[in-house]
């Protein structure tokens, strides 16, 4: 089955939707109140790995079970979808880890407004993709030049 421009956007947002739903539930296990990356830290004198690279490792395993699951058609023996909670973990794991990058980089002011920002237009977004997804048309602004 090839997938519409439709479904591409209805995987897109789905996903993304169900990446954020378990953010607040797996921030409350994995980190702690005063710090939103604490699980990434802990152990660095251990691992002696940049914050940063953590979750980039971590994701490393999601990738490799998506690969894996799709060598075996699609196939698992988990009671749970792995195929789609390691795709969401990968998007949640993308989001930490630039967290922690910027961060390092010291340019979390200048980012962070804009991040800000674009979460504020995300509603708006989310509902031009909602009424792709629905076959409605979008009204695309005029450029003002």
């Amino acid at each position: 089955m090839k997938l519409t421009h439709r479904d591409a956007i209805a995987v897109q947002l789905g996903l993304f939707a169900q990446a954020l739903a378990i953010t607040l539930d797996k921030r409350a296990d994995y980190a702690n109140d005063e710090d939103p990356y604490s699980n990434f830290r802990y152990g660095n004198d251990i691992l002696d790995l940049p914050d940063w690279k953590r979750p980039m490792a971590r994701n490393l395993e999601k990738f490799s079970r998506r690969a894996n699951i799709m060598r075996k058609g699609g196939v698992t023996r988990a009671a749970d979808d792995p195929f789609v909670d390691a795709a969401r973990d990968s998007i949640n794991l993308i989001h930490i880890e630039f967290g922690l990058e910027l961060e390092v980089l010291g340019e979390g002011g200048t980012w962070l407004k804009r991040m800000y920002e674009d979460a504020d237009s995300l509603p708006a977004l989310v509902e031009q993709f909602l009424a792709l997804t629905r076959g409605a048309e979008i009204e695309e602004a005029e450029d003002e030049g």
